[in-house]
């Protein structure tokens, strides 16, 4: 199955090469590409990006600047590829090795899989662990302040199987 990496980034050209490192040295046995949506960077983020262009022939980048946000710069992603599998990860996060091969397989067999965070490796003193994201997803699904409290994933990380490629196309039907 083919899957498809989506980094939303925008003004990250201190981060996003970390990232990219991360991510060029993932080995999947499947096809992936790493698509790189960007929300209106008016910093070097899109020279640094091109930069990996010889280390990765996998990856593109798609303008994601009509609208503000990193959810809408995801779902710009989604709807840009073909592939039957998609992940979303931050421009200010770092995979982990055997990353890409862990969640194209866990996607494959569930078509949903939200991992646990680990904020400390990049966050090192303790007020901006708690500030940036505390406990968040440590031990399972995170739990929304406000009415009706149910768990959701957060958008790094997460992965799913679309149920076809019309359904990034804005169609409601399955």
């Amino acid at each position: 199955m083919q899957l498809c990496v989506v980094v939303p980034t925008l003004n990250a050209e201190t981060t996003i090469s970390a990232q990219l490192d991360a991510l060029s040295r993932q080995d999947w046995h499947g096809g992936w590409e790493v698509l790189v949506a960007d929300n209106g960077s008016t910093d070097r983020t899109l020279e640094v990006v091109e930069s990996y262009r010889l280390r990765m022939s996998n990856l593109r980048v798609v303008d994601a600047s009509d609208r503000k946000g990193a959810a809408h710069a995801r779902n710009v992603g989604a709807r840009s590829t073909q592939a039957e599998l998609v992940a979303f990860v931050d421009a200010d996060d770092v995979v982990d090795e055997g990353w890409v091969q862990a969640t194209a397989e866990a996607v494959s067999r569930h078509g949903f899989i939200a991992p646990r965070f680990e904020n400390r490796r990049l966050n090192t003193t303790s007020w901006v662990q708690r500030l940036s994201r505390g406990s968040t997803q440590t031990t399972g699904l995170q739990r929304s302040p406000y009415p009706p409290k149910m768990p959701h994933a957060g958008g790094s990380g997460l992965a799913i199987r679309p149920w076809s490629t019309t359904r990034w196309a804005g169609s409601t039907s399955r």
